[in-house]
């Protein structure tokens, strides 16, 4: 699980860089350190992967 959550971090700065992803940790209060070392938790990745959904809305441009 630990490398989903890294993959979520990663996702956040392919978008817009360090700015995206602080945004995630703002949102989620989780760092991407945090998320490497935390125990396996679907409700952490859930609350990872609706904020990358917002964080999405906002750095997409259409």
């Amino acid at each position: 699980m630990a490398q989903q959550l890294k993959s979520l971090f990663d996702q956040a700065k392919a978008l817009g860089g360090f700015k995206a992803e602080m945004r995630l940790v703002i949102l989620t209060r989780i760092t991407r350190v945090n998320a490497e070392t935390m125990p396996d938790s679907q409700e952490v990745f859930n609350l990872l992967q609706r904020a990358l959904n917002e964080v999405k809305k906002e750095y997409v441009k259409y």
